[in-house]
């Protein structure tokens, strides 16, 4: 536009050729139907014009030009009236209206087929989460002197327990940790759990059996997963149990009001080495419990924001001694996991009772 300090005339004429030169365009330009609007907006802006009257000029250009090429001697072509130019302009628009409906109407197919494959997925991970519950000890059955709970950060959990009679008095067990989470941790456990009761009944021999389930897991493990494995046998009727660990945090012994003692892993956890030895370590429980336990129990969150740690889950184990076997490990889960139930990681805790 014009200066501010332009004579009147001055901007008159700066508006006037602004104005001519877009009804101008509305004949040379592609987009017909942006250059009418803008024609329409600008005689509006600095003459008042209406939107009837800016089409009634915008007739009179193309008539315009051809009595002023016959004036001056000239031959032009046939010209584009107005009315054409609406036509051509409406027809822009239907056509970008149309690619406008034909972009919703994929965006509606691509978000039906998002909703579709959600809901196929949503199916799979819950006919997964079944299998591995499958895999698990039935929670409708409590056998004497052993308890278990395992709670998973997702859908489905690379955590397990199992324990079954090996024998008269005689109860094998094992708590585990998959590397990772997701899918891949699922499987592995699925693989892992069904070694342990599969080879287990033939091997009673913790450290035998570790070794056993090892060598497959290294064969097939893949993206460097592997798994730490506490596994037992504990006789019900003496309470000797012998304990081997692949890797995996310290099992923890507990007397009715004060720890007996831990006992760490001395071997690295399944699938890091076809070669590796699992010492079995023999121990009385006197009377105590046994508790096993995966890193998700150590880094559950207390009510104050911090994490359980080992002082904290020493000191939570003392606070549920008394609580009946069958109740203790939800009442512990209970005492270190929020209301809504949000966990970190998974989360699984066993429980072996010695003989009063």
């Amino acid at each position: 536009g014009p200066p501010e300090d332009a004579e009147y005339a001055t901007k008159m004429l700066c508006k006037v050729a602004t104005c001519a030169d877009w009804m101008a365009s509305v004949y040379r330009c592609q987009d017909k139907r942006t250059a009418i609007q803008q024609v329409r907006t600008l005689l509006a802006e600095h003459f008042d014009v209406s939107a009837e009257q800016c089409d009634y000029l915008l007739q009179q250009v193309a008539e315009s030009v051809a009595e002023a090429a016959t004036a001056m001697g000239m031959r032009v072509g046939e010209q584009q009236t107005f009315d054409q130019v609406l036509r051509e302009a409406n027809l822009r628009l239907a056509e970008e209206n149309l690619s406008y409906q034909e972009l919703t109407w994929r965006l509606e197919q691509a978000l039906g087929e998002r909703d579709r494959y959600a809901e196929e997925l949503h199916r799979e991970l819950e006919l997964a989460r079944e299998v591995q519950k499958s895999l698990l000890p039935d929670a409708g059955i409590n056998l004497p002197g052993i308890a278990g709970l395992n709670l998973s950060a997702k859908v489905v959990s690379g955590d397990f327990f199992d324990y079954y009679p090996v024998g008269e008095n005689r109860m094998a067990f094992c708590l585990a940790d998959v590397s990772g989470k997701g899918m891949n941790a699922a499987l592995l456990m699925a693989k892992t759990a069904s070694l342990f009761r599969c080879l287990g009944k033939g091997i009673h021999d913790p450290g035998k059996l570790l070794a056993m389930i090892n060598r497959e897991i290294f064969e097939t493990s893949f993206r460097g997963m592997f798994v730490t494995m506490l596994a037992g046998v504990v006789d019900q009727s003496s309470g000797e149990v012998t304990l081997a660990s692949a890797g995996h945090l310290p099992a923890v012994h507990m007397g009715c009001v004060a720890l007996i003692g831990e006992y760490p892993a001395k071997a690295p956890p399944l699938g890091i080495s076809p070669d590796s030895i699992f010492p079995n370590e023999t121990f009385d429980l006197q009377g105590g419990c046994l508790y096993l336990y995966t890193d998700g129990l150590l880094e559950a969150r207390m009510a104050d924001g911090e994490r359980l740690e080992r002082e904290g889950l020493i000191r939570v184990l003392k606070e549920h001694a008394s609580v009946p076997l069958s109740e203790r490990s939800r009442a512990i889960s209970d005492s270190v996991v929020d209301v809504d139930g949000m966990l970190e990681d998974d989360l699984t805790l066993m429980i072996i009772e010695g003989k009063k």
